[in-house]
């Protein structure tokens, strides 16, 4: 998960992301950018709105100041 398997969720306004910057179930900084404790299954956002997978390589991504590693 986070890397060939994305999480979605389907609602009646649409197909959402797991991961967004206002998600709180499944936030990117704790299930996708957290290492020691992510499973991956909040990815999906910040795949599909950054248009990169640089939560692999480091660990210092967020929403608001640093979406890439370089």
């Amino acid at each position: 998960m986070g890397r060939d398997v994305f999480f979605f969720n389907i609602t009646k306004y649409g197909v959402v992301p797991f991961g967004t910057e206002d998600e709180n179930d499944y936030s990117f900084s704790k299930e996708c950018k957290d290492k020691n404790s992510a499973d991956g299954k909040s990815c999906a956002a910040w795949v599909l709105i950054n248009e990169n997978m640089d939560y692999l390589h480091c660990n210092d991504l967020d929403w608001d100041t640093k979406t890439k590693c370089k």
